[in-house]
């Protein structure tokens, strides 16, 4: 093409944006590559042409600049508001305390450990409700201190949920009792929560980086002596992971709900008693 031939071509378009600063910062890179552009306003934004014959130059110079200065990350979305549960944690400690306290008076002449434990041949029979009523019995007072000084996330169907699993793949002469289940079944419940937030803003591996940090934790806190429920653990764990997904999925309506989960959690924990003393 002659030089008179592509003087009379119509310009050729080399980039367009909303943001005018955009398009200047790139006139700018064809300045310093003496390559003339004009920069226009339309209906759509933005708009920076050349002349046909400086348009494959300046296409490249425009490829070069946006891969050594890409689009910034998009801010990471909000999380939902969802209160300290403070509230929530002080109210577990008052439980797992005042049936710790039932139990040691033998309060209304009841074995309270021989009533709710988790009996994995009790639960078989329709004792249900010991999945639930063993999260608040513990062996001894170093077990108690421990689950509430981990435990303060504390999700009861998590925790009914993974001694659930765990009567059925444990022996069933075999007794346990205890809230850790139900811490395991937070931190699954959490470790969920956390990757569901983190995968639309990395990849990766910092994308994976909560479920790597909760399977160290799961390994670190969840196993210990003899006398340790590694199985109760990991089912409690894989518990929260299970009611974590959907809870992802809906974390806006499950912050406007937390009252009214937290009461369901303790009418749950007394029925359940309920139906351990009068059986």
């Amino acid at each position: 093409m002659s030089t008179t031939d592509s003087e009379s071509a119509p310009p050729v378009e080399v980039h367009r944006a909303a943001s005018r600063q955009e398009c200047e910062e790139r006139a700018l890179v064809l300045a310093a590559m003496e390559i003339p552009c004009v920069l226009e306003a339309d209906a759509s934004g933005w708009v920076l042409t050349v002349r046909a014959g400086h348009a494959t130059r300046a296409a490249e110079a425009m490829r070069l600049y946006t891969a050594e200065n890409p689009p910034p990350r998009a801010a990471p979305p909000a999380v939902p508001g969802v209160s300290t549960g403070l509230i929530g944690a002080l109210t577990v400690a008052l439980v797992l305390l005042m049936v710790d306290s039932l139990r040691l008076a033998g309060a209304f002449g009841v074995d309270w450990r021989a009533a709710g434990a988790l009996a994995g041949a009790q639960v078989r029979a329709g004792d249900w409700w010991r999945c639930v009523t063993a999260l608040t019995l513990h062996a001894d007072l170093p077990h108690l201190t421990g689950n509430l000084a981990f435990g303060l996330l504390f999700g009861v169907l998590g925790g009914a949920l993974g001694n659930a699993l765990d009567a059925l793949l444990q022996p069933p002469a075999r007794i346990s009792l205890g809230a850790s289940t139900a811490v395991f079944a937070a931190l699954g419940i959490v470790v969920v929560l956390a990757w569901h937030h983190r995968r639309s803003i990395t990849s990766g591996l910092r994308r994976r980086a909560p479920l790597v940090a909760g399977v160290v934790l799961l390994a670190w806190l969840g196993t210990g002596d003899a006398r340790t429920d590694v199985v109760a653990h990991l089912a409690g764990f894989c518990a929260g992971i299970a009611l974590g997904m959907p809870l992802a999925r809906g974390t806006g309506r499950l912050a406007r709900c937390q009252t009214c989960c937290g009461l369901a959690a303790l009418g749950l924990v007394a029925g359940c008693w309920a139906l351990a003393l009068a059986a």
